[in-house]
């Protein structure tokens, strides 16, 4: 199991996520639960961001959630659209 933590960014619209969106809150306390318990090795099964230091998973058919991993700590950096994900981070 990885430690983890929020970038400042994050945070905040998490923050927001809470009262605009419950269902995506909820999708993405599904997905960091499934993040965290993966070993070392299971992790490197994400796909790589444009950015390849980052990594993303979808958390439905529209948001992406990009975090990074070190040793035994990921870092969740950021929610996007699908669309703007990958135009921001490249």
């Amino acid at each position: 199991m990885f430690e983890f933590d929020f970038s400042r960014t994050l945070s905040k619209k998490l923050h927001k996520l809470n009262k605009k969106n419950p269902v995506l809150a909820n999708l993405f306390r599904e997905k960091l639960l499934e993040i965290i318990h993966h070993d070392s090795y299971t992790i490197k099964t994400y796909k790589k961001a444009p950015l390849n230091h980052l990594k993303r998973v979808h958390l439905s058919h529209q948001f992406v959630l990009l975090f990074e991993v070190t040793q035994n700590k990921i870092l969740f950096v950021d929610i996007f659209h699908r669309d703007v994900s990958y135009r921001k981070h490249s």
